[in-house]
């Protein structure tokens, strides 16, 4: 498979949320009633590669998806996007999530990851000038990473926790978006000077 030029290329997940939003997070046994739920779009690769696109960047997203309605929902949505390729990876289960946000803005995620994706070869003739990795599909996407790397690509991390993928090319990275848990997890500081002098390390 030929990669279409492109300014940002995503590598990560796509997932399909379910949102409910309640008016207090449950206790255990307790039933509530959401005061409504939406249905979107969500993994950090994938809102990040789209907000790229709509910024006016050409982008390629390289994403697992499966033959199931969660993922022809998200094919179906990226489709609208002009300027943008999303490329899936084979799987046995589309990732999904779903999202209990309580009216102070608090939340919790349950989710349902891909546990197999099938490595797929794919050439690229001309460097994108940016990777946005979220550290998920990165084993079967590594040779491709720091192939374009060498070509001059640079690639920006966006670390939500500490898993395999995040930890395989955080030494790679150039540009490096920490959320708070990442940072301090993977630095094992709670002062927030020294948790940056690391990770600038």
């Amino acid at each position: 498979m030929n990669l279409a030029f492109c300014d940002l290329l995503g590598i990560g997940l796509s997932v399909f949320d379910n949102s409910l939003f309640i008016p207090h997070h449950p206790s255990a046994d307790e039933k509530i009633v959401a005061d409504h739920s939406i249905q979107s779009l969500g993994g950090p690769a994938c809102i990040g590669t789209l907000t790229a696109n709509r910024l006016g960047l050409k982008t390629v997203l390289i994403s697992a998806s499966a033959d199931d309605y969660p993922g022809h929902y998200i094919q179906n949505k990226q489709k609208s996007y002009s300027n943008h390729t999303l490329i899936s990876l084979k799987t046995d289960l589309t990732p999904q999530a779903s999202i209990l946000i309580n009216k102070n803005g608090e939340r919790s995620v349950i989710a349902t990851l891909a546990k197999t994706v099938e490595k797929t070869k794919i050439k690229c003739t001309k460097p994108p000038k940016y990777i946005l990795l979220d550290g998920r599909y990165v084993d079967v996407c590594f040779d491709m990473i720091m192939d374009l790397k060498k070509q001059g690509s640079q690639i920006i991390l966006d670390a939500g926790s500490v898993n395999p993928g995040v930890m395989t090319i955080l030494a790679h990275v150039d540009i490096l978006i920490a959320s708070k848990k990442f940072a301090f997890n993977y630095t094992n500081h709670h002062n927030i000077d020294q948790v940056m002098d690391q990770l600038q390390q």
